[in-house]
Parts: structure tokens; sequence; C-alpha cells
């Protein structure tokens, strides 16, 4: 029998694939103004079909994908407050790359939102798909930010886990 609280690796595999999607959705709402739905059911109509970028998405796991887009439309105000509380000192998100920023905003969604997932599985998960846009520092700046937005948002959560590892 399988541990309900364990997820199988198709389904971690799944959400793998929706959180890449879901950055890649919000980026195009950054770059485009469109609402969460639109840029949510674009990706759907154009990237499920197609191996986009040599990505198959037909396995991604559309529910939390539909959840991180339109909950990131839905909550950016809090969302962006929870990234800008969290970037060093004078930065501001204005000054952030487009993609980077659509990164820290999924991440930011689901350490403000999903409490059903762990804050160090969350952060890992945003932590890699950096490395698949970035091969400079960003996915180390994406650590530290999620990383602050976390022990904000969950106090003592990070500490907990480090302390029962």
């Amino acid at each position: 029998m399988t541990d309900p609280a364990k997820p199988s690796p198709s389904r971690s595999a799944g959400r793998r694939l929706a959180r890449l999607g879901a950055v890649q959705a919000i980026y195009q709402m950054l770059m485009n103004d469109v609402a969460g739905k639109v840029a949510a059911d674009d990706f759907l109509s154009h990237h499920i079909a197609d191996a986009a970028d040599g990505v198959d998405f037909s396995e991604m796991d559309r529910d939390h994908f539909n959840d991180v887009v339109r909950g990131v439309d839905d909550r950016e105000p809090d969302i962006d407050k929870a990234i800008t509380a969290a970037l060093d000192g004078d930065r501001g998100t204005d000054r952030l790359e487009r993609i980077l920023f659509a990164t820290l905003r999924a991440g930011a969604y689901e350490l403000l939102v999903r409490l059903d997932i762990p804050a160090r599985v969350v952060i890992n998960e945003y932590v890699e798909i950096g490395h698949a846009f970035f091969d400079g520092p960003q996915p180390g700046f994406i650590n530290g930010v999620l990383h602050r937005v976390a022990s904000a948002a969950r106090p003592g959560e990070l500490a907990d886990a480090k302390a029962a590892g």
C-alpha cells in the first residue's frame, strides 16, 4: 500500500512539469499583460500537444498547473509584497528579469497558499526550474528569496525540517 502523504514518482513528475509550465504561463502574463486564465488556456492549447523546447507536457498535473497560474493572478499583490520583503534592500521586483520574477511568483504562491506542500519541496522545485532557465547565479538567488518568503510565511517550518534531518 502506498503512503498518501508521500507522492508517487509519477505525481511528482506531473507536478514538476506543472510548475515548469506555470512559470512559462506566468512569464506570458508578465510580458503580454494577460489574465491567468488566458495565459493558462493559451499554454494548455499550444504546449500540451507539442513537445515545446523538448519538454513533453502531456503528463503534466493540469490541476496543479491551473492552481498555480490562476492563484498567482488572483493573489498577485500579496505575492509581490512577500517577494519584495524578501529582496535585498533597494532591489525591487521591477529590476528582476521577467522569467526570474515569474519563477519567484510561482514559488511564493505555493509557499503562501499551498501549505499542504512542504516548504523545502517548493523551494527545491523552483531552484531546479531556475537551473532550466539560467546558467549563472540566479538559481541561488531563487533559493535565497524563496527561503526568506518561507521563513516569513511559515515560521519554524524550515528550522523544524533542518532539526529533524
